[in-house]
């Protein structure tokens, strides 16, 4: 057991935003509440006093630069800072080398961040490349989200489709699957509510 002593709470969907104490058992909370006695036993205790507990935050724009690019960071470091900082749900840019613009690539970093100890989701490019040209199977790659993962197959704001067929051919795909695209966002919306992001406004 743990009991964290003194932490300022703050709790959307209940509203509570004061000092409290918070008991954890096991990988799950227990009990919060002014004043907690400590229980019999084996328990770790930490004053939290002038620190925040909070449900996890979300980033919506991360760059872990994996692959091709680990001189930098990969998942596994961005993941932990990530954890460090408070987020435990990220989503991972696409422009890595090769960039994520296939199925092989989005499995391989969804597979990745699985690993770690937070919730790692990853943007696909909508062109091969990023070149802004050739359009990338986006089916494909928004099938991956029913194989255990989350992606949003999106424009990348440094490689924007430049051709007008491109542009013309993305909008009319996304036509034409707009119930996958509903069925995806409702995965996350999920998603988001598990993780409190709304708290009691929704």
């Amino acid at each position: 057991m743990l009991l964290i002593q003194n932490a300022h709470v703050i709790d959307p969907a209940s509203g509570r935003s004061e000092e409290c104490d918070i008991l954890v058992q096991g990988e799950r909370i227990a009990q919060i509440g002014k004043s907690l006695p400590a229980p019999e036993g084996e328990c770790g205790i930490i004053d939290a006093r002038g620190l925040v507990a909070a449900p996890g935050l979300v980033d919506v724009h991360v760059h872990f630069r994996e692959p091709g690019f680990t001189y930098k960071e990969d998942i596994h470091t961005g993941a932990a800072a990530a954890a460090r900082g408070g987020f435990t749900t990220v989503v991972m840019m696409a422009n890595t080398k090769p960039a994520i613009d296939n199925r092989e690539t989005l499995a391989y970093v969804l597979e990745k961040g699985r690993r770690t100890g937070i919730h790692v989701l990853s943007c696909a490019s909508v062109t091969v490349g990023l070149g802004g040209r050739e359009l990338t199977s986006m089916e494909e790659l928004a099938d991956q989200t029913f194989a255990g993962g989350q992606v949003a197959v999106r424009l990348h704001p440094h490689a924007a489709v430049r051709l007008p067929t491109a542009l013309r051919n993305t909008l009319f795909y996304f036509l034409i699957n707009l119930r996958k695209i509903f069925f995806y966002i409702l995965i996350n919306l999920r998603l988001c509510l598990e993780e409190n992001v709304f708290g009691e406004h929704f």
